[in-house]
C-alpha cells in the first residue's frame, strides 16, 4: 500500500473531524519570514513541528503511545524523492505523560532544509498513535535514530535510507493496530504556478474539532504560539483541542557548506595541500569543489553560484599567499577571515605577558615608544591590548549612495574605501578598506578629517577594543579569581537551585498555571562566542537562525579556541542561564544529578546563537552593533549581551533600533574594571551588576550610577562545553561574572513576556514603550539589599514581583521610540566626563563625589594645559579620543579618577611646579605617539 497512500488515506478519513486552518499573514504576529512565496530554484524550504497540544483522550503512555511523523514528496537532482521521519518521546523529552494536557513547545525540525526545485511539494504529517506495551516507545526510538540520518545536509548520502525506513513506520504501525490521531496531507505548488495551495512561508495549524466547533478565522499565531480570540489582543492560547501547529520555513541561503561532503572534503583536501607546500594538487582539488559547488542538488541556484565563486576567492587567496610570500604562505589557513583573526591574535599573545601587572588593572597602552617609558623607580612598564581598527561610521548631511560616499570621504582618507550602509536612510554608511588596518592615532586623525569634510553630518571610528569582561578566562594570577577547580566559592552556592531561589523564579513558574512553559512563546538574540550542543539548550536553540560575524557564514558554532585570554564555551554557559529546561537534562557523572545540573530562569524561552567574538576579552563594536541589529531582524524579543566595550554612536544607534522595534536590550555592567562598559551604560539598556549568595556584591563586578538591577553572578551553576581527545565533552559547574547576572535578567524579560503576552503588551503600549514599561517594572520591583550600594541599582531582582506588579496604564508616561530620528544626542562632552567619573549632575553626590564633581574642570585644564574656561571647548575638539583613551587604558582612568577623588598636595620634586603627579602621569602619556598628531599639538602647545 505504501506509507504514503496510508496517510493520505486516514486523513481523507476522518476529515470531517480534523480543522484544517493555514494562518494568514494577517493573524500571525512577529513571524520570521510573513507569507513570502518560495521561489523554485532560488528558496529553500523546511517543515517544522512548533507546538503540540495532546489532550487527554486516550490512554496516552500506559495503552497509546505517541509519535510524531511526517512523509514528504519533492523533487530533488534529476527526479523525485520521498522523505519518512519519525520522532517518539525519546527524542522529543517533552512529549511526556506528565505533560499530557499541556501545550508542548517543540519548535522540532521534521525535514532537512532542502532546496524547492519547483514542481509539487507533498506534505503528509502529524500525530500517530501506537497500540502495546512500553517496549513499542523503544521501537519508536529505534527508528527515530535512523530518521536522523535523513536530517543532513548532504541528502543525496543518506537517500539509501528513505524507503527502508518508510517500510519499516509501515510495518509497525501494522503491528500495532497503529491509528493517525491528527493529521494533515496537503500538496504545495510555486505560488502562482496554477495550484490552489501555493507554496509560502506561513504557519498550519490542524485541530481535532468536529465541523462547526471550531471558527479557522479565530485562531492566531503570535511568537510560535496558537492562539484564539476575535483580535490579536482579544486571543488566548488554545485549549480545549488536541492540535499541532506546524511552520514552513523559507531560507535564501544555506549557512555554510560544511556540511556538503561533496564540496568541503576537496576544499579541506585543497587546503591542507597548500599548506603542505603543493600548490599544483591545492589547485586540483579546490577547482574538485568548485564544480561539485557549481552542480550541487543540495544547493539552489543563486547559492550554487555564490558558494562556487566564494571558492574561487579562497583560491585566489591561496595564489595570492604563495605569490607574495612563498613557503611561509603555505602555513596560513584558508579563510578570507585570517587578517582580522590575526590580529586579535597579536593582541591575545600580549596577554601571556602576565608577570608584569595583573590583567584587570593594565590592559592596553599597545605599542610604546621607549621614549615615553616611565622612570625605573617602581612605576608600571606598559602591558596588555591595543586597540585595533575596524572602520569608520559616519553619518551623511543629505541622502545619498555608496560610489558617492567613497567619492566624498576620498580626500579625506584616500582611494579604495568601500562604503556599505547600515540603515535604510542613505545616510548612515560604514567605511573600509581591504588593505593594512590602520595604526590607532591614524585613525583617529583621519576622523578629524572626516569630520571636517563638507557633507558629512558625523564621523567615528570603530575598534576591537580589550574590555576584561569574563573573569573564567583571567590567569591564575588575577586577583580576582583563581584557577578553575580551585577557585573558592561561597557555601551557599552549594545548591544549583540558590540563583533561583534568590531571584523566587520557582514561584514565578508557579504563576503559569495553564500548563504554559514559563518563557514560551519568547525568542532571545544572543551576540557571544557561539553555541555548542549541550544537553542543556540544545532543545531550546534556534541555530538555524543563527549567524557568526566572526567568520562571516550561518554557522555560528563556538570553536572552543583554547588560548590564553579566549573565553571557549561562553555562549553555552550563558545560554545555559537564559534557556536551559528544569533539572538535569543529561548524567555529567556526578553521584547526585542535582549537583551535575543547571536550570535556566525561562525553561521555555528559544534562543538565537549569534556569534560575536572569539573571546569576550576583545569586542569588535562594529561586529556587536550588526548582532543588535541581526538580532532583531529575526525575531528576537530580548537581547542578552555578555560583554561590553567603549561608547559608539553606531553602538547607540543599534540599540535604539532595537528599541523602537520593541525589544528589551539587557547587557553586562562589566567585570574587573572601574566603570559600566558600554552598551550597558546607554539609558536604554537594562545594565545589570552581580551579586552573591548572600546578597551582597560579587567583588569583580563594575558598579556606577548607570546600573539598573543585580542578580546572581558569583559561583552560578552553568553548563560548558569543553574540548576533548575525542571530541567534546558536556559539563556543568560554578563560575562568576556579570555574564551571569545579565542572563538571570534577559531570562526574566523572556518570563514577563510571556505571563503577560508580548501581543498584548505591544498592543497596549507600542514597540517604543515596551522596553521602558519592563525597565520601570524591574526597577519597582527589585528587592533593596543592605549590603549593595545605590551602585548596584535599585536592588537584586525579583521575578515573582515583577510578574503580579499590575502593568501600568497605557498612558503612562515613559519615553517611547518610536523613530531612529528620535536618537537623544550625546550629552556635552563636560558632561560625557563627568559621567565616565560617575560624577554626573544628576546623581546622588555625597560629599566626596561633590567635591570631586566641582575639580573635574580644573583637573581637565591641567591634563589638557588649558584654562579652566576653555576645557568645553578643547573638549568638543579632542574629548572623544580623550575619553576613548582613557576607557581602553585603565591606569590612566584610575590615576585621573584618583586625582579627582582624593587630590595630592604639589610636590616640590614635581618638574611642573603645583601638578598633580597622577594628573602629569597621564598627560605623558596622552603625548605618546598613540594619540593622534591633532590631540599631541593640543597637549604641547605653548
Amino acid at each position: 500500500m505504501g506509507l504514503l497512500n496510508w496517510l493520505k488515506g486516514r486523513v481523507d478519513r476522518d476529515a470531517r473531524h480534523l480543522v484544517y486552518a493555514p494562518i494568514p499573514a494577517a493573524r500571525t504576529l512577529a513571524a520570521p519570514d510573513p507569507d513570502l512565496p518560495i521561489r523554485p530554484r532560488e528558496d529553500y524550504v523546511r517543515l517544522w513541528l512548533t507546538e503540540m497540544f495532546l489532550k487527554k483522550d486516550r490512554a496516552w503512555f500506559s495503552e497509546w503511545h505517541p509519535a510524531v511523523h511526517a512523509l514528504t514528496r519533492f523533487q530533488y537532482g534529476d527526479g523525485e524523492v520521498e522523505l519518512p521521519y519519525i520522532a517518539g518521546p525519546l527524542k522529543l523529552p517533552d512529549m511526556a505523560e506528565a505533560n499530557v494536557g499541556r501545550v508542548l513547545h517543540l519548535n522540532h525540525a521534521l525535514t532537512p532544509l532542502v532546496p524547492f526545485n519547483g514542481g509539487s511539494l507533498e506534505v503528509a504529517a502529524g500525530l500517530l498513535a501506537m497500540k502495546g506495551r512500553n517496549d513499542i516507545a523503544v521501537l519508536i526510538g529505534a527508528l527515530g535514530r535512523f530518521a536522523d540520518l535523513l536530517q543532513v545536509p548532504q541528502l543525496s548520502t543518506a537517500l539509501d535510507v528513505a524507503a527502508p525506513l518508510a517500510s519499516a513506520v509501515e510495518d509497525l504501525l501494522g503491528a500495532t493496530d497503529g491509528a493517525l490521531h491528527l493529521g494533515l496531507h496537503q500538496t504545495f505548488v510555486a505560488d502562482g504556478g496554477g495550484g490552489a495551495n501555493g507554496l509560502r512561508a506561513g504557519y498550519v495549524a490542524v485541530v481535532l474539532a468536529d465541523e462547526g466547533t471550531l471558527d479557522p478565522s479565530e485562531l492566531w499565531v503570535a511568537e510560535d504560539r496558537l492562539r484564539r480570540g476575535p483580535s490579536a489582543a482579544q486571543s488566548r492560547p488554545l485549549d480545549g483541542f488536541t492540535y499541532m501547529l506546524f511552520r514552513i520555513e523559507r531560507r535564501e541561503e544555506r549557512s555554510s557548506w560544511s556540511g556538503l561532503a561533496a564540496i568541503d572534503k576537496p576544499f579541506r583536501e585543497a587546503a591542507e595541500a597548500f599548506q603542505a607546500g603543493d600548490p599544483a594538487l591545492g589547485r586540483t582539488r579546490m577547482k574538485q569543489a568548485i564544480f561539485a559547488a557549481a552542480g550541487s542538488p543540495d544547493l539552489t541556484w543563486p547559492d550554487r553560484r555564490r558558494v562556487a565563486t566564494r571558492l574561487q576567492e579562497e583560491l585566489a587567496y591561496f595564489e595570492s599567499l604563495v605569490g607574495a610570500l612563498g613557503g611561509e604562505a603555505l602555513k596560513r589557513t584558508s579563510h578570507a577571515f585570517e587578517a582580522d583573526l590575526a590580529s586579535e591574535e597579536r593582541s591575545l599573545d600580549a596577554l601571556r605577558d602576565d608577570h608584569v601587572l595583573p590583567l584587570a588593572t593594565a590592559r592596553a597602552l599597545g605599542p610604546v615608544d621607549p621614549g615615553r617609558l616611565p622612570p625605573a623607580d617602581g612605576a608600571e612598564p606598559p602591558a596588555g591590548l591595543a586597540p585595533l581598527f575596524e572602520a569608520f561610521a559616519i553619518e551623511t548631511a543629505a541622502p545619498t549612495d555608496p560610489a558617492a560616499v567613497a567619492a566624498l570621504v576620498a580626500p579625506a582618507l584616500g582611494p579604495d574605501w568601500v562604503a556599505e550602509p547600515y540603515r535604510d536612510d542613505g545616510r548612515h554608511f560604514e567605511l573600509t578598506r581591504p588593505a593594512t588596518p590602520l595604526a590607532e592615532a591614524e585613525a583617529w586623525e583621519r576622523t578629524y578629517a572626516l569630520r571636517a569634510t563638507p557633507g558629512v553630518a558625523y564621523a567615528e571610528p570603530l575598534f576591537v577594543v580589550s574590555v576584561y569582561e569574563d573573569p573564567e578566562a583571567l590567569q591564575p594570577s588575577s586577583p580576582f579569581e583563581a584557577a578553575e577547580g580551585e577557585r573558592p566559592h561561597l557555601p551557599g552556592s552549594d545548591d544549583p537551585d540558590w540563583a533561583l531561589d534568590q531571584l523566587r523564579v520557582r514561584q514565578a513558574w508557579a504563576l503559569f498555571d495553564d500548563g504554559t512553559p514559563p518563557g514560551a512563546g519568547i525568542v532571545v538574540g544572543h551576540p557571544d562566542t557561539g553555541y555548542r550542543r549541550h544537553p542543556e539548550i540544545d532543545a531550546n536553540l534556534l541555530v538555524d537562525l543563527g549567524y557568526d560575524f566572526v567568520r562571516g557564514d550561518r554557522d555560528a558554532e563556538d570553536e572552543l579556541d583554547d588560548g590564553v585570554g579566549t573565553n571557549p564555551s561562553h555562549g553555552v554557559s550563558t545560554s545555559s542561564v537564559i534557556i536551559s529546561k528544569d533539572g538535569p537534562q543529561a548524567d555529567f557523572g556526578a553521584d547526585d544529578p542535582r549537583k551535575r545540573a543547571v536550570s535556566g530562569v525561562a525553561p521555555g524561552a528559544r534562543l538565537i546563537p549569534i556569534r560575536t567574538a572569539r573571546t569576550v576579552a576583545l569586542l569588535s563594536t562594529r561586529r556587536l552593533a550588526r548582532a543588535i541589529e541581526y538580532a532583531v531582524d529575526r525575531g528576537a524579543h530580548v537581547i542578552s549581551i555578555s560583554m561590553g566595550g567603549v561608547r559608539s554612536r553606531r553602538l547607540r544607534e543599534a540599540v535604539r533600533y532595537a528599541e523602537t522595534q520593541g525589544v528589551i536590550v539587557c547587557a553586562a555592567a562589566g567585570n574587573q574594571v572601574r566603570m559600566v562598559v558600554w552598551p550597558a551604560r546607554y539609558e536604554e539598556v537594562v545594565a545589570c551588576a552581580a551579586c552573591n549568595v548572600e546578597r551582597g556584591p560579587w567583588v569583580g563586578s563594575s558598579r556606577g550610577q548607570t546600573v539598573t538591577v543585580s542578580a546572581p553572578g558569583e559561583s552560578v551553576w552553568r553548563a560548558r562545553t569543553e574540548p576533548a581527545p575525542d571530541g567534546v565533552t558536556h559539563v556543568v559547574g560554578r563560575g562568576s561574572g556579570t555574564s551571569y547576572a545579565v542572563a538571570h535578567v534577559a531570562g526574566l524579560a523572556s518570563l514577563w513576556l510571556s505571563y503577560h503576552g508580548r501581543a498584548a503588551l505591544l498592543d497596549r503600549y507600542g514597540p517604543g514603550r515596551l522596553p521602558g514599561v519592563f525597565r520601570h517594572l524591574l526597577t519597582a520591583t527589585a528587592d533593596p539589599a543592605a549590603d549593595l550600594s545605590s551602585l548596584f541599582g535599585a536592588g537584586i531582582a525579583n521575578a515573582e514581583r515583577l510578574l503580579t506588579q499590575p502593568l501600568p496604564a497605557p498612558a503612562s508616561p515613559f519615553e517611547a521610540a518610536e523613530s531612529l530620528d528620535e536618537v537623544p544626542p550625546e550629552a556635552d562632552p563636560m558632561a560625557e566626563a563627568a559621567g565616565l567619573f560617575d560624577l554626573a549632575p544628576s546623581a546622588p553626590a555625597g560629599p566626596f563625589e561633590a567635591q570631586a564633581s566641582d575639580r573635574l574642570a580644573p583637573t581637565l585644564a591641567a591634563l589638557l594645559g588649558v584654562a579652566p574656561e576653555a576645557v568645553p571647548v578643547a573638549l568638543e575638539d579632542v574629548g572623544d579620543e580623550l575619553l576613548f583613551h582613557l576607557i581602553t587604558r585603565p591606569r590612566d582612568y584610575d590615576r585621573l579618577k584618583a586625582a579627582l577623588v582624593a587630590p595630592a598636595p604639589a610636590s616640590p620634586f614635581e618638574s611642573d611646579q603645583g601638578a598633580d603627579p597622577r594628573v602629569a602621569q597621564v598627560r605623558a602619556d596622552l603625548r605618546s605617539p598613540a594619540r593622534s598628531p591633532r590631540l599631541r599639538a593640543l597637549l604641547t602647545a605653548d
